[in-house]
């Protein structure tokens, strides 16, 4: 089992994020979505494969050492701002389509997910079942591309995304 789980380690991931994430949407019959959906999938495997100690070395990664504080402000901020754009271009899709939340939430997300996931990861049939090493040039790419197009909808639209 485990074998195979490391094999298909990236899809076992994905199937536990979309169901762990969208479970009490499922279940409750209402919309609403975990956010920690992945991070729960992520801890679950990394405990499974590598046990107590491979879960304390990733949390130990995720809490910045003093040097690494000013990288790491420049990069949320520019997440932001891509989330940022993200959000105007998905906002303007909900509003201005004919099935708002399939093509404005639903679809879009899952485009960008997917579009982000080729850009900025060197990602082939080869490594899909493992995880593919990150491009960053491409993120960056990626992230100029979506604020543009945001900046453009925010001024044909004089802010009203309608």
């Amino acid at each position: 089992m485990k074998e195979f789980i490391i094999k298909y380690q990236v899809i076992i991931f994905f199937i536990l994020s979309a169901v762990i994430g969208y479970a009490p949407w499922i279940f409750m019959r209402r919309p609403i979505w975990l956010i920690w959906g992945m991070s729960v999938s992520g801890a679950l495997l990394t405990f499974y494969l590598d046990g107590k100690s491979g879960l304390l070395k990733i949390l130990k990664r995720a809490v910045p050492k003093k040097e690494d504080i000013k990288p790491l402000i420049c990069i949320p901020l520019f997440f932001i701002l891509i989330e940022i754009a993200l959000s105007i271009l998905m906002t303007w899709l909900y509003q201005t389509s004919a099935a708002p939340l399939f093509i404005g939430g639903i679809y879009c997300h899952l485009s960008m997910n997917v579009i982000n996931c080729l850009m900025t990861t060197k990602i082939t049939f080869s490594t899909l079942a493992g995880v593919a090493p990150t491009n960053n040039h491409y993120i960056v790419i990626f992230g100029i591309e979506m604020t543009a197009c945001a900046v453009f909808l925010i001024i044909k639209t004089r802010g009203q995304l309608r």
